[in-house]
């Protein structure tokens, strides 16, 4: 493995474990979103924001779960001598757990593009549902 390679890997795993407190609190703006909704009769011009919230947040848990996913993947592809080789026993792998086919080898610098892609969908939805909850927030 190069110095390129693993470095690509370990700051995609690092990039990965740091999105952590971002799905945190984007899970946590969703349950107080689902808080709010049960009040919402005694503030109806908030409702719309709150669901906004709550659907904006329904991505957070699936993008917590493949970044945390991915962060492993990434420090085991950076901890390995060969990544190339190790990132086609891991698609052989996943591909015999769950009968999907083995998709087409992708370098680790694609993979890490798809990481940070990943990140970015979870902070734009933390971000938007931040704003979201802002505004049912206001008075009036």
């Amino acid at each position: 493995m190069t110095d390129d390679a693993r470095i690509d890997a370990l700051a995609a795993s690092r990039l990965c474990a740091a999105a952590a407190p971002v799905a945190a609190a984007s899970i946590g703006l969703t349950l107080v979103a689902f808080a709010a909704l049960a009040f919402v009769d005694q503030f109806p011009r908030s409702a719309w924001a709150w669901w906004l919230v709550a659907l904006l947040g329904a991505a957070a848990p699936w993008l917590a779960l493949r970044l945390r996913f991915d962060a492993a993947v990434f420090a085991d592809l950076a901890a390995g001598a060969d990544v190339d080789a190790a990132a086609r026993a891991f698609d052989a792998a996943l591909a015999g757990q769950t009968n999907v086919d083995t998709p087409a080898a992708r370098s680790l610098r694609d993979r890490a593009r798809g990481a940070r892609r990943l990140v970015t969908q979870l902070v734009v939805i933390a971000a938007l549902q931040f704003i979201a909850a802002l505004v049912a927030a206001l008075p009036g």
